[in-house]
């Protein structure tokens, strides 16, 4: 059974699904239709904290944990997946400074951060390598008094409206991190990407030509990118988990509540068996995600290693998400393919959630190997 959650939790728990209910599902819609970026939604969401929720109290965010950071998460995906990807690209993007950046650059980047003064974004990916970190073509040269990037990132989330871009090259040492000011010069969002699913996010391309990054840049130990970088994608994944859920569960109130308005051969479709079990076996894996969920944060918030939980979490929440849009497609027939219905939109941004910060065949690879090392006495 997951643990009770604390009366700060609950109240995070509340504040965001009165926000879902009031902000966010009205304007969801016309976010998905005009792939409108949620700036108003963004602008709301750090009033109420909700963008500074990993930041440390001592740089103006809230220091909440991983279970609170998801109970959020789910919630805002209720009512907009969008805006839900969005504050994770806040979240995501803010880690690497929080969890291995120095004094001085925790105290020049984290308080406008916290409170969405400034924006940012996390770029890994390229057209030839995604999660291979290591296959990355980008490179980082020293000159001077900093460093010398150039390369191109592609499907980056948060590209078009990011401030800051944390970013990995490659180095004489290997991996690196660093810290990009989107307005240097030689940086520029080169291409966004129209997409199928989550539309109210901007998914961009970013080109560096020979840009100038100080040495401030540089977060971490030169060379031990990966390891930073991987550390950062466990919480990734449990925060893409709660989406995912967030998505499920709206869609399961969709579907109950449809079937309960909807009338064949003189009776609610709420009323034949094969509607029922759709149903319930919705709900039951919604909740089956919802407790894995809780215990991998458990986990995190302990101090222990929860990379093969994160990776399983994410892999079956959001294959879960995906069954759980197709089956309230399903309930609603004809009407769910039609006038862009809630069920279509999120049918369509349930698909991301197998896909974004690595794909399920991406987490079955780290369950394996993680598998395999414990069986190997590592």
């Amino acid at each position: 059974m997951a643990p009770a959650l604390s009366q700060i939790q609950k109240e995070a728990q509340l504040s965001a699904r009165k926000f879902a209910e009031d902000v966010l599902k009205p304007a969801a819609q016309r976010v998905d239709t005009e792939a409108e970026f949620p700036s108003d939604a963004v602008r709301a969401m750090a009033d109420l904290g909700f963008t500074g929720l990993s930041v440390p109290e001592e740089y103006g965010g809230l220091n909440r944990d991983a279970l609170t950071i998801c109970l959020v998460t789910e919630e805002l995906a209720r009512g907009c997946p969008s805006t839900a990807g969005v504050l994770m690209a806040f979240v995501i993007g803010i880690q690497p400074i929080v969890r291995f950046g120095t004094a001085e650059q925790k105290r020049t980047y984290l308080p406008d951060l916290a409170i969405a003064k400034r924006s940012i974004c996390f770029a890994v990916t390229e057209a030839h390598t995604g999660s291979d970190v290591s296959a990355i073509s980008t490179t980082a040269k020293r000159e001077g008094d900093g460093w010398r990037l150039s390369g191109v990132k592609t499907l980056i989330g948060n590209a078009v409206n990011a401030d800051l871009c944390i970013l990995a090259a490659k180095t004489d040492a290997g991996v690196s991190v660093f810290i990009v000011d989107a307005r240097s010069p030689g940086y520029s969002v080169s291409k966004v990407y129209e997409k199928m699913g989550m539309r109210g996010t901007t998914t961009g391309e970013i080109t560096l030509d020979n840009v100038h990054v100080p040495n401030l840049g540089l977060v971490g130990v030169e060379g031990r990118g990966a390891s930073l970088l991987l550390g950062t994608l466990d919480l990734a994944r449990l925060t893409l988990a709660a989406e995912a859920i967030g998505i499920a569960q709206r869609a399961l109130e969709e579907a109950l509540s449809y079937s309960l308005q909807r009338s064949t051969f003189g009776k609610q479709i709420s009323e034949y068996q094969a509607i029922q079990f759709m149903i319930a076996d919705m709900a039951t894996s919604i909740h089956a995600s919802r407790v894995m969920l809780h215990d991998a944060c458990q986990l995190a918030d302990g101090g222990q290693s929860f990379t093969r939980e994160a990776a399983m979490v994410k892999l079956f929440s959001s294959e879960m998400a995906n069954r759980a849009a197709d089956t309230a497609l399903q309930v609603r027939g004809g009407w769910g393919l039609v006038d862009r219905s809630t069920v279509e939109r999120l049918y369509r941004d349930a698909r991301y959630t197998r896909i974004w910060e690595g794909t399920s065949e991406i987490q079955r690879l780290v369950i394996f190997r993680s598998l395999l090392k414990t069986e190997r006495g590592g």
